[in-house]
């Protein structure tokens, strides 16, 4: 697994999970979190944006097709909203 600029997310990473199928977000949750990783579930990108103001996780794994603002959308404003990772 890599981040935004393709370098590899450690096993325990903070990541934030986006998925409006609450099926789908349990398990991408429970395969995560068996896999090593700190997982943040939300169910919209409105929530998504809320939780990034408090944690600020190595990776945001979004579904492109929520309800509202879609992934692509909700990507182009973390990207606005936040500054490279170094």
């Amino acid at each position: 697994m890599t981040n935004r600029d393709d370098a590899p997310v450690a096993r325990g990473a903070r990541l934030l999970v986006v998925d409006d199928d609450p099926d789908m977000l349990r398990l991408l949750s429970m395969r995560l979190t068996a896999a090593g990783y700190q997982v943040t579930a939300v169910t919209s990108a409105e929530s998504a944006l809320t939780q990034l103001e408090i944690e600020h996780p190595q990776m945001v794994l979004s579904d492109v097709r929520l309800p509202g603002r879609d992934g692509l959308a909700l990507f182009d404003e973390i990207r606005q909203n936040t500054r490279p990772c170094r």
